[in-house]
Formats: structure tokens, C-alpha cells, sequence
């Protein structure tokens, strides 16, 4: 009577159907079979490892500094109203064009930068006039419209002192238009200085830390004063990335920004085991590629650089043009207002594909 109790009370899977003298002999068998399965399975996975044994080791290194964390801070996608009345009174218009019309259109220009501008080619296309009458190259005209660091970042607190944020932070071209960065790499601005394709640390793109709190991050005031035109376009944003990273190839758009926000940052670890003998293998064979293997502009693997490098490369081959946010471009290769709706087709159709 007393093992009846144990067997109903027993939390063994299965060992409680024994009390049932109906189903006793059943759930005997299927016991004693699922057993002698598991005592199996572990015989042979036993005879397994001592025929060819795998050990693992684990390695543990204390890290006294980490790479501080790539910035970007971007302006808005609109053209300040100042900034483009003093531009269109230090040039000259075309004939048969004033001023009001360029006030009207000129926010057109950075649709090459981001796709969320809208355009007609016929204003594009005499937007480009007044630059070529005055020999003038779209991202230096962007530039000039783009609110710049010293105007949109009021002051910067860094590892506990107030520093100048035009130091801290330089203005780069990317995907969505001009931001400014801060610990991150540009390969087009590298190309132009014959640095272009280097693995080497760039001096003042890496920067380390080794603490965490006030007196270690940054700290970072933001004009927010800019008249809001179109709230989709009028926002500030901003974009933390791990490391030493290229800006040409961020994709993301980052979090606008909103007063007394605090963007904290952490690390950690995504690991993937392979073969040794993996390594031996052509890149055809394995599929992939290790993160210290060079593309063919950027000097190692990350995907993002991989998805432009594969965008730069249909864009040319489906349109015969480059855009100017590429870092490998050309003022003899540029896409014209005509040839936009194919780069920015085949742009978007790049990324849908594998690689």
C-alpha cells in the first residue's frame, strides 16, 4: 500500500501510470523501452567523444579599455531660409529665373542625399543651370545649405570638460545628407587624402575609454531653435555605433532627438563556431565572408559595407551613374536629375538581394 502512495506521489515522468493496476503492464513497457533508448543514446554518444575526443576551452580576458562608441548627430534634411537667401545672393541665376523661384525649389537638392525629398526633374534640371553657370559641385552646394556642427551643436561636454564641438566633431556625408561625426571613419574623405582601403587605425577615429559615468561620456546641447517646417523633414536625429566603423555605409536613421534625452550604450558579444578547416576553404565554397577579409573598396567585411558596395555596383551597371553620397564617385559619372528614378530603384532593389 505504502509503494502504491510513492508511485501516485513520485515526480518521475511516468512512474505515477504504474500505480494504475489497468495500464500497470503498458506504461512497464513503454517505460523500460524509453529507458533503455536514453542508456543508449548515452553509450554512443560516450563511444563517440573517446574515438575522436573534442575539447573546449574557455578563455577569459579583462578588457581595461573599450572603444568609445562612433557619434552622429544630423541636421535636418531642410535647407535653412537664411542660409539659402545668402547662397542665392552670392550667384548668379540663370536667365529668365529670380531669386523667389530658387527659395521655392532649392530644398529639391538634397533629394540626391535622401529619399524621402520630393522632386520634378524640370526643377532638378534648372537647379542644375545655376550650379554649372557658376561652377559649382552638389555636395558643395549641399554643404553650404546644411546647417552646419558649430550651428547645431551649441556645446559639448567631454570626459567631464567643456570642449570646443567643432574639435569633437566634423561633418561627413552619408546616406541621408550631412551629419557630424565623431570616432568614425569616412572612406570618401580617406580616398581624397590617399587613405582609401587602409586596415590601419586612422589617427582621431579611434577613440578609447576606460570608464563608464559622467566624467567618461559626452555630453552634448543641441540647437533646437530651427523654425519647423515639414515635421517629417525638421527633426534632428542622432545614431550610436560600436567601434570603428565607416560612415558612408550607415543606413539607419537614427532616434530624433528630444531635450534632456540620455542615450546610453552597451557592448556585448555575438559569437558563431565553425571548423578550423573552414578557414582553408574560397569564399565561393563557404559562403560567407571572415570580418578581416577586404571588400573591394572597403578594407574589411561588415554586411552593411557589403549591401553599398553591391548598391554602388548595380546603380552603375543599371544606370550608368553614381550617386554623390557614394564614396566612389565622380563628377564625370554623376547621376543627373534625369537618371534619379532609376538610381533610386536600383538602390532599393540592392538590398533585397542576397550576398
Amino acid at each position: 500500500m505504502k509503494f502504491n502512495t510513492l508511485l501516485k506521489e513520485s515526480q518521475f515522468q511516468g512512474l505515477n501510470r504504474l500505480a494504475d493496476k489497468e495500464y500497470r503492464f503498458q506504461w512497464a513497457l513503454a517505460l523500460i523501452l524509453l529507458f533503455g533508448a536514453a542508456i543508449a543514446s548515452l553509450m554512443i554518444t560516450v563511444n563517440r567523444y573517446q574515438s575522436n575526443p573534442t575539447f573546449s576551452t574557455r578563455r577569459e580576458h579583462y578588457r581595461d579599455r573599450m572603444n568609445f562608441p562612433g557619434i552622429l548627430i544630423c541636421p535636418e534634411l531642410e535647407f535653412p531660409m537664411y542660409k539659402m537667401e545668402k547662397f542665392l545672393d552670392e550667384v548668379e541665376l540663370p536667365s529668365g529665373t529670380n531669386k523667389s523661384y530658387f527659395l521655392g525649389v532649392l530644398r529639391q537638392l538634397a533629394t540626391y542625399y535622401s529619399p524621402d525629398i520630393e522632386y520634378t526633374v524640370q526643377d532638378l534640371e534648372t537647379i542644375e543651370q545655376l550650379l554649372a553657370l557658376n561652377n559649382l559641385a552638389i555636395e558643395e552646394v549641399a554643404l553650404r545649405l546644411t546647417s552646419s556642427c558649430a550651428e547645431s551643436l551649441i556645446r559639448c561636454r567631454w570626459r567631464g570638460e567643456i570642449v570646443n564641438c567643432s574639435i569633437l566633431f566634423r561633418m561627413e556625408v552619408m546616406q541621408y545628407g550631412f551629419c557630424c561625426t565623431f570616432n568614425l571613419r569616412s572612406l570618401k574623405h580617406e580616398r581624397l587624402k590617399g587613405l582609401g582601403g587602409s586596415r590601419k587605425l586612422i589617427h582621431g577615429t579611434h577613440v578609447m575609454t576606460s570608464m563608464i559615468g559622467y566624467n567618461s561620456g559626452m555630453m552634448i546641447v543641441v540647437n533646437q531653435s530651427n523654425t519647423l517646417r515639414d515635421i517629417d523633414l525638421s527633426y534632428k536625429w542622432i545614431v550610436i555605433l560600436a567601434g570603428e566603423r565607416f560612415v558612408d555605409a550607415v543606413t539607419v536613421n537614427g532616434s530624433a532627438l528630444s531635450p534632456g534625452e540620455e542615450v546610453w550604450f552597451q557592448y556585448y558579444t555575438e559569437v558563431l563556431s565553425i571548423s578550423e578547416d573552414t578557414r582553408y576553404l574560397s569564399q565561393h565554397l563557404r559562403k560567407c565572408s571572415f570580418g578581416y577579409e577586404r571588400l573591394k573598396y572597403f578594407p574589411l567585411y561588415r554586411r552593411q559595407y557589403c549591401r553599398l558596395e553591391k548598391e554602388m555596383a548595380r546603380t552603375k551597371e543599371k544606370c550608368n551613374c553614381t550617386m554623390p553620397p557614394y564614396p566612389i564617385h565622380s563628377i564625370s559619372t554623376r547621376c543627373y536629375p534625369k537618371d534619379l528614378s532609376c538610381a533610386k530603384n536600383s538602390a532599393s532593389k540592392a538590398i533585397k538581394t542576397h550576398f
